[in-house]
């Protein structure tokens, strides 16, 4: 009888402690993480569970490369700022390194040169009334061929938590 009240009470906290300690690693990684932008281009979908929220993909996801990594694996990119200070990876590596300009990404595909890579936020949820609002924003500041969407991503030891989604150098959203 005490063993199962100890495994009931060992089962219960796994299923306590392992969502709280995620939530805490992307609260942690948003008070403290290193600050990159990524270039976006949005779009507006919805999700029936979880609501409305913004898609995105990024211009900054390929790297050069030496060695070939096969599609779905998980690697770990190094960040560097370019001039504008926008994200884009420097390299990456099967191995993770220290620093917070380090997260996990997944290789999208790749050949013996350049790699694509699968950043893990690839979507902004929003609020029902302002997700339409952000793709008209979204959509009005990309005519004429001038994109000038970004999100900031704080990065903290191997964590990446998305934190805005900026168009036209001004918040979206709440």
């Amino acid at each position: 009888m005490k063993l199962r009240v100890f495994l009931l009470s060992l089962v219960a906290t796994a299923q306590l402690g392992v969502p709280g300690f995620m939530i805490y690693q992307q609260e942690a990684a948003l008070e403290h993480g290193r600050v990159f932008k990524f270039h976006t281009a949005p779009v507006d979908p919805y999700d029936a569970f979880r609501g409305r929220y913004v898609a995105l993909s990024f211009q900054d996801d390929t790297v050069t490369t030496k060695d070939k990594f096969p599609p779905d694996t998980q690697v770990w990119a190094t960040l560097e700022e370019d001039e504008k200070g926008f994200a884009r990876i420097q390299s990456i590596s099967r191995e993770k390194t220290a620093g917070d300009n380090v997260m996990p990404v997944e290789v999208q595909w790749g050949d013996a040169t350049t790699t694509t890579v699968k950043f893990p936020f690839d979507r902004y949820y929003m609020n029902e009334t302002a997700a339409p609002a952000a793709e008209a924003a979204y959509r009005a500041s990309n005519r004429n061929g001038q994109q000038n969407s970004y999100v900031t991503v704080r990065v903290l030891h191997g964590v990446a938590a998305l934190e805005k989604l900026y168009v036209n150098d001004k918040p979206v959203g709440p």
